[in-house]
């Protein structure tokens, strides 16, 4: 599967270096594919994350 860099999956990788998060920085792109599969909304993705 090819990577698509959205301008908010770029916004919240920078987001998540800025505040010292690497392991939600390396987990978010395969929770966001999950919550998307799962039609699961924000706070879902926020949860799981």
């Amino acid at each position: 599967m090819k990577k698509i860099e959205t301008k908010s999956i770029v916004l919240l990788r920078h987001h998540l270096k800025a505040l010292k998060l690497p392991t939600m920085h390396a987990e978010c792109e395969k929770i966001a594919q999950r919550c998307a599969a799962d039609n699961a909304d924000h706070l879902a993705y926020l949860l799981q994350l």
